[in-house]
């Protein structure tokens, strides 16, 4: 987890359970940071007078005063504004503030919501978090391969959405992430999905790509879950063994019959 300074002063932690990258990330050379110590009265009052009320405002969605600050300083949409390196952006994206973030966007640059924190993540990285669908659309309607962008320990957005369980987050990800991730991602996805009771999207990546249906790690975690309703289990088991759908679904049928 990466810490930065929050609008008091205070530690907060601004990465939820997203692997932090061993290096600092170096975005777009127009961001900068408002920082309190060590630092000159210049930008101590830099940060007092915007970095501190727009890190407020980003967090509890407050538009309009964020709105004056970016007036006064335009430079400030990407702007880092805590030790984390998180913008404007990260923080409101985190803290699901979806109008915010829809108005924010509109007055960034596209390489603006690529930038990422001092962990390597992007907005996108931490919308996958929060699990609002309605943020990721509005970030990749203006920046379509954001969904190709790693984050923290090269991971893709839509693996963080994964491990959390955020389905409809996967499911919206999904097209975006595909072409760009390897064979053992791939496979780790689809043992995350069945893992987070993600079925439907699982027999999605099946369908697109049956060598899936011979995956062991899949099969494993498939194994050990406790279904309350075997006959989906059984049916699922066998659609790994078989590649089929119909079959599977033929297996399930007879195994409910049989506990009837």
């Amino acid at each position: 987890m990466e810490n930065g300074l929050n609008a008091d002063g205070e530690v907060h932690e601004s990465i939820i359970n997203i692997p932090a990258a061993q290096h600092t990330s170096s975005p777009s050379s127009s961001a900068h940071l408002y920082l309190r110590s060590p630092c000159g009265n210049e930008q101590k009052k830099d940060y007092l007078s915007k970095g501190r009320p727009l890190y407020k405002a980003a967090k509890n969605g407050n538009w309009s005063e964020a709105e004056e600050i970016f007036k006064i300083d335009p430079d400030a949409v990407r702007a880092y504004i805590t030790e984390g390196l998180e913008t404007s952006l990260h923080i409101s994206a985190l803290a699901d503030k979806f109008e915010y973030v829809k108005k924010l966007v509109g007055l960034m640059k596209k390489d603006d919501l690529a930038i990422k924190n001092r962990a390597g993540n992007t907005a996108l990285c931490l919308a996958a978090v929060s699990g609002n669908v309605k943020i990721a659309q509005a970030l990749i309607r203006e920046h379509p391969e954001l969904g190709q962008i790693r984050g923290g320990d090269k991971t893709l957005p839509i693996m963080v959405a994964a491990n959390l369980g955020n389905g409809a987050m996967v499911g919206y990800l999904y097209e975006y992430s595909k072409a760009h991730w390897t064979e053992e991602e791939e496979d780790e996805l689809l043992t995350e999905c069945i893992s987070s009771d993600l079925f439907d999207i699982a027999l999605k990546m099946i369908n697109n790509n049956p060598k899936l249906a011979v995956s062991h790690n899949a099969l494993e975690v498939l194994a050990a879950k406790p279904m309350e309703d075997k006959s989906t289990k059984e049916g699922w088991e066998l659609y790994f063994y078989s590649g089929s759908e119909e079959a599977g679904r033929e297996k399930s049928l007879k195994f409910s019959h049989m506990n009837c």
